[in-house]
């Protein structure tokens, strides 16, 4: 049936030619007559996706600010369509979770903002509300030294919000001043938010629990340019999901309205990760399904005062409800089903439905590789023992799918997003798989009479696959460009194209004409040959006939995802993913290297559409090059001398051996010192980190690594606002001092969060037998051991405890206590400590008492003692074994022995466990006249100080 039998051309080719411009002029007519309307019914819609991750906020930022402001500005690029008329760009929706719910109105601002010089906020790359929210951030106001700071907001929990909260009020203004925004747009965006207590429901006779919620809302600008926050379902008639909650609005106000403190509020609350920022008690309308919880406000005990409930009202088939909610990535981090959902769902949408291409911003997905080092092990081995298949059952083995599950629960809902219908009908990229199945399976199988668009002879597949690219073109654009062997002439033969017109002097070469193509027309017909070819195709792909007749139901089904790529190391993945809070320097590297990743990402995807095919290689990247430089120009990398040379940098590590985005490093700009710096010792410590395992001495964490080239090439941390030495600094010297500090000031604030709810919880009710109570004591426990795994010794210190330097008990209560389990004396020491790096040296005084504490002189033959000595102790690394050493002492009798000197000198070899708390010592009391009889074998336990205050918290 597909066997293309070739006609004789009857025509002369003068006829041909004459025909052709009669054609043309038939056409130009058409053209001229269209409405004038007809030029902006369609668009090309764009929806984003954005993943949680407030450690890589700066990164984000640029990457977000970059790949919005080019969607606003390229109309003004040459390179971003090869021909034809590109469709205007439409943003559909935004959806975020967590740190990417605050990018997400950040986004929908900065889509909708007009230029600086028409009344708009400042947009350029050293000016936005990007860097405003995300390069503000500082570790020492996110994570004050004291515990009761006045930088904690009363909803706070182990981290501020102050700066956060403050640049969501600066936000306020300027999405309410006149003139700032494009008039008339209405932009949809969504938020996730985890139930704290799960709902329980009944639907269709079954008990169902859910925690994963969604908050939706619509940005819409007035005509005097100012923005105001709604949302009505009647909107979105598709949208009917019980997870989806709304927003309540006053009985007295205009219905469907969202207060710009609920809008607050709920970028707070998908924020609010568990025990970093505190949770957030909602109002808010759920649909009315049978719920088992007892949470309806008409149940609840406790209201907002400042907002009555029987005052908020809520659409019709919702019910009004109040919980508490926190971070929405706990289990959506990736809200691409949200983004979605609130694109195809909307009354415009379901009017003119066309295909939405999805941005999934991943800061994760990486372009560069790390040899990492695997380890050998016999399991892994061309012949593995038979016992590496036997499955063992104890603690680690079995609790290792909890660890799974976590990870799991956060990707779940993206998994079941991404292995469903919605994303495996695509018509063009079915029609690319039936190609390729054409060539595995019947490489002679011929389509010609079915795809007659075509000049020349093409095989079967390569008709399918410019077809499925033309498809694609007339989803992105009003007219589009034609590629030889596409023939204009035919396609209008077939009606497929309505309108042709010669390619402009601008156009790619291989245009051969540009045309108004009826797209509909020709995806059904189009669906309907591969429906047939798939047929008579002997694959295993069995259901490939049925996806392609889903396909052709709906042109939903052709939505496609784009996704980032991050092209160098960042400092937000150091320190326990702090790295970027503890230097403004850091945070504006990280937010270049997302602006970078913009242009690189946006210029690879656009010409790899614009030239799909394996032997287009040298175009696409001669595309990447133009298109890129272009907007490197647009977005002011240019202009900006340290944005200018970051980009400089990545794009010589990245693209230079292919001689790739020459524009930006050949010559190299003007060095910025910091940037190279930070650069280079990113990359430095990412290789270092993979050293052989033969280079012991190498094998250093990447932090240490990092810092120790920072700390060699001079670098200058960012001055702190009231003076003093830069934490950076500290860590710099030692990067270890972090995981100490950080210790120090997440144990103060979580002892003082619980003191405050001991607080809460008995005026809360009075009978302590009723009352909840406080985890003081676990929290102390955990406290103390945190501190003590972290313990770092100072230059010189009177009790190296783990208690508050404050602590008027601290000095005063002995450093260790010891029992000798050969005499069965008992022993008080104090140890004032010089640390001098791996060794301490430590004047040791204590007072012995024979026989114990509560039997002292049992032996008569001894008398109570007291002990001055010098202790040298060699600190090890290792967790259990930390320490090694000598310490010479001498004992004084407090009354004179009968049979022995009052004062002698003594000498013991110690080895001590458990970062030094732990100390074993063998020794005597006299070692020059009477050794044998004064030996003494004790086990002490170091840090009393330490373990009373945390555990009397």
């Amino acid at each position: 049936m597909f066997n293309h039998q070739q006609s004789e051309r009857k025509r002369s080719k003068r006829i041909w030619v004459l025909n052709l411009l009669l054609a043309h002029m038939v056409i130009l007519l058409t053209f001229y007559s269209l409405p004038s309307e007809a030029a902006d019914i369609d668009t090309n819609r764009v929806s984003l996706a954005i993943s949680g991750g407030a450690s890589l906020g700066a990164y984000e930022a640029g990457l977000i600010w970059g790949l919005i402001e080019v969607l606003r500005q390229v109309d003004n690029t040459g390179d971003w369509s090869q021909g034809g008329e590109p469709l205007p760009i439409e943003v559909t929706s935004i959806a975020g979770t967590s740190a990417g719910g605050i990018n997400t109105i950040l986004s929908a601002l900065a889509w909708s903002v007009n230029p600086e010089n028409e009344g708009g906020f400042a947009n350029r790359i050293d000016d936005n509300i990007f860097r405003d929210v995300w390069l503000t951030p500082d570790i020492n106001r996110l994570m004050p030294t004291e515990a009761d700071s006045s930088l904690y907001l009363p909803d706070d929990a182990l981290l501020s919000r102050i700066d956060l909260v403050g640049v969501a009020r600066e936000l306020r203004e300027k999405w309410r001043k006149p003139g700032t925004l494009r008039p008339g747009l209405r932009l949809p965006f969504g938020l996730t938010v985890t139930r704290v207590k799960p709902e329980a429901m009944i639907i269709n006779g079954i008990s169902v629990e859910n925690q994963r919620f969604y908050i939706p809302f619509e940005l819409r600008i007035g005509q005097d340019g100012s923005a105001a926050f709604f949302f009505d379902p009647g909107d979105y008639p598709s949208l009917n999901d019980p997870s989806m909650i709304t927003m309540p609005w006053p009985a007295d106000g205009s219905p469907y309205t969202i207060s710009d403190q609920q809008v607050e509020d709920a970028l707070m609350t998908t924020s609010a990760f568990p025990i970093g920022l505190g949770r957030k008690r909602l109002q808010y309308c759920r649909k009315q399904l049978i719920a088992t919880n007892d949470d309806s406000i008409e149940n609840s005990s406790i209201e907002t005062p400042d907002s009555p409930s029987s005052l908020l009202v809520c659409p019709d088939g919702f019910e009004l409800a109040e919980s508490e909610f926190a971070d929405g990535g706990l289990f959506d981090n990736l809200p691409i089903g949200l983004a979605r959902t609130l694109s195809e769902s909307s009354l415009p949408h379901m009017q003119k439905p066309l295909p939405v291409k999805y941005l999934y911003l991943d800061p994760n997905r990486v372009r560069y590789e790390i040899n990492t080092e695997i380890e050998k092990l016999a399991c892994t081995s061309e012949n593995p023992p038979e016992a590496c298949r036997e499955l063992t059952y104890n603690l680690a083995s079995e609790t290792v799918i909890l660890g799974g599950a976590i990870g799991t629960a956060r990707r779940y809902e993206l998994y079941r997003e991404l292995t469903g219908d919605n994303w495996r009908l695509n018509l063009s990229q079915l029609t690319r798989k039936t190609a390729n199945l054409i060539d595995a399976n019947r490489p002679d199988m011929r389509c010609d009479s079915a795809l007659p668009y075509f000049d020349g002879q093409l095989s079967c597949s390569d008709r399918l696959r410019y077809a499925a690219r033309l498809l694609e073109l007339t989803q992105t654009h009003r007219t589009a460009p034609i590629f030889a062997p596409l023939s204009a002439q035919l396609l209008l033969q077939e009606k497929i194209a309505t309108t042709c017109l010669p390619p402009s002097e601008s156009s790619d070469p291989s245009i051969v004409s540009t045309c108004n193509i009826d797209a509909p027309r020709f995806r059904k017909q189009l669906a309907g040959v591969l429906v047939e070819l798939s047929e008579t195709i002997n694959s295993e792909e069995e259901n490939l006939t049925t996806d392609i007749r889903r396909s052709a139901l709906s042109i939903d089904s052709d939505r496609l995802i784009h996704l980032t790529s991050r092209g160098n190391p960042i400092t937000g993945l150091l320190l326990d993913s702090f790295g970027a809070f503890f230097d403004y320097k850091f945070r504006e590297f990280d937010y270049y290297t997302g602006v970078y990743d913009a242009i690189v990402v946006i210029a690879n995807t656009q010409c790899t559409g614009n030239y799909p095919f394996s032997n287009q290689q040298a175009q696409q990247s001669d595309c990447r090059d133009r298109l890129s430089q272009q907007l490197y120009n647009l977005l002011g990398v240019a202009d900006n001398p340290k944005s200018r040379y970051a980009f400089a940098l990545m794009a010589k590590q990245e693209f230079s051996n292919e001689g790739g985005l020459r524009y930006a490093y050949d010559p190299m700009p003007p060095e910025d010192r910091d940037v190279r710096v930070i650069f280079e010792g990113l990359n430095q410590s990412f290789l270092a980190s993979n050293k052989s395992n033969e280079d012991v001495d190498a094998k250093e964490t990447t932090e240490s690594e990092f810092f120790k080239y920072l700390r060699a090439e001079g670098f200058e941390p960012t001055s702190p606002p009231d003076g003093g030495k830069p934490l950076l600094s500290l860590i710099m010297d030692d990067p270890e001092y972090w995981s100490n500090e950080l210790v120090k000031r997440a144990t103060n604030r979580l002892i003082y969060l619980e003191q405050q709810a001991e607080v809460i919880y008995q005026a809360r009710e009075p009978d302590p037998e009723k009352r909840e109570k406080a985890n003081t004591a676990l929290m102390g426990a955990g406290a103390l051991a945190l501190r003590t795994a972290t313990y770092k010794y100072p230059a010189f210190t009177f009790s190296p405890s783990t208690a508050p330097d404050s602590w008027f008990w601290r000095n005063i209560i002995p450093y260790e206590a010891a029992f000798d389990l050969m005499d069965g004396d008992t022993l008080f020491f104090w140890q004032p400590t010089w640390n001098f790096d791996h060794v301490n040296a430590g004047i040791r005084f204590g007072l012995g008492f024979t026989g114990g504490l509560f039997n002292s002189n049992a032996d008569e033959g001894r008398e109570n003692y007291g002990i001055l000595g010098l202790d040298l102790t060699r600190n090890e690394k290792t967790a259990l074994f930390s320490g090694w050493g000598v310490t010479p002492a001498i004992y004084h009798n407090w009354t004179k022995p009968a049979d022995m000197d009052q004062t002698s000198l003594g000498l013991d070899v110690h080895v001590n466990f458990f970062k030094n708390r732990v100390r074993v010592s063998l020794g005597a009391r006299d070692v020059i006249n009477n050794a044998d009889d004064t030996l003494f074998l004790t086990i002490g336990i170091a840090d009393l100080p330490g373990l009373i205050y945390w555990m009397s918290r």
